[in-house]
């Protein structure tokens, strides 16, 4: 049991939406070996050429908002474009990529389009080869190598990625990874990545801690599931609307993050990548279950809050178990 609502906050949150250091320690050495592996490939007739410089982490690990269990890690590995090239009038998720120099047998039949399965498989039959290794899939959207470890439990989902040329007025970049189609789509995870650091850098490591604890909470409440992603987005924007600073405890931040996530998710969700048109793609019937949990319990936040402010310590920590579970300590 702890003694106040920091502490159990702090309890809570070390157990249940935290992982270990020792645990990410792993992984990230688990990563590096990986690459490591993946880049031994290079050069090799049955192979592709890699461009290591475009490797990246990316999804709720690398940005620090996983919550355990530690299940996967998303890991870009780059291509050597090799000439390839697209046009800008397919549509952002199914680009058609030319690869004049690549072997045929990569390609569409007939055609000079690269086939992103068959360059998923080329991954798949080199990492099936390595013994470190329990077992290399493509996965289940067809657009990443999923790669189960002998060692540990967490998998890897391995998404080869082309980096475009410079475009536009002011001159970006995007990265180019399979679209479950045979085809391309256009994305940038390090628009992810930097926001997160930004939010970081603004508000401390509570704004970490605080989208875990978001997530925990969507997944142990009866509701439609809400992507990991689309809860990180909508959490910072929210984070992004504040000012000043965030004060540094998470339960003075969740109840105005709720009520805020209630609104939110009714509506379109932009990307900041500014590629993809909706992130949104939760059904009309589901925004509505998850708008009536987030506000409901966000009241109950609110309730919570102003007990704590009154010294009424068991009262609060018996709503905040309505809003997290039984799991939440209860105070002494």
């Amino acid at each position: 049991m702890a003694i106040n609502i920091d502490e159990a906050f702090l309890e809570f949150e070390r157990v249940y939406t935290t992982l270990t250091p020792e645990q990410s320690k792993l992984a990230v050495k688990s990563t590096e070996n990986l690459i490591a592996n993946v880049n031994r490939f290079n050069g090799n007739q049955d192979f592709i050429g890699l461009k290591s410089d475009l490797n990246l982490t990316f999804g709720s690990f690398a940005r620090e908002t996983k919550i355990p269990v530690l299940d996967d890690i998303d890991l870009v590995i780059g291509i050597n474009g090799n000439g390839c090239f697209h046009s800008f009038n397919d549509s952002w998720n199914d680009k058609k990529i030319t690869a004049k120099w690549w072997p045929s047998e990569l390609c569409h039949d007939g055609t000079p389009y690269l086939n992103s399965r068959k360059v998923i498989n080329r991954f798949v039959k080199k990492l099936n080869q390595v013994d470190d290794y329990k077992k290399a899939d493509i996965s289940r959207n067809q657009q990443a190598c999923t790669l189960e470890l002998s060692s540990y439990p967490w998998s890897f989902d391995i998404v080869p990625a082309f980096r475009t040329t410079p475009y536009g007025v002011d001159g970006k970049t995007c990265y180019m990874i399979p679209n479950g189609k045979g085809n391309w789509m256009m994305t940038d995870p390090r628009i992810d990545q930097i926001r997160i650091n930004n939010c970081v850098a603004e508000h401390g490591e509570t704004a970490l801690r605080v989208i875990r604890l978001v997530k925990y909470w969507q997944k142990n409440n009866a509701m439609p599931e809400m992507p990991s992603y689309l809860i990180e987005k909508i959490a910072i924007d929210y984070f992004n609307t504040i000012v000043p600073s965030f004060p540094g405890i998470s339960q003075k931040i969740l109840p105005g993050l709720l009520q805020y996530l209630a609104e939110t998710i009714m509506g379109p969700v932009q990307d900041a990548a500014e590629i993809e048109p909706e992130l949104n793609h939760i059904l009309p019937e589901e925004r509505s279950q998850i708008a009536q949990m987030a506000g409901e319990h966000a009241n109950l936040a609110f309730e919570a809050r102003m007990l704590e402010m009154s010294k009424e310590y068991e009262a609060c920590s018996n709503v905040w178990q309505q809003i997290f579970g039984s799991s939440f300590p209860k105070h002494r």
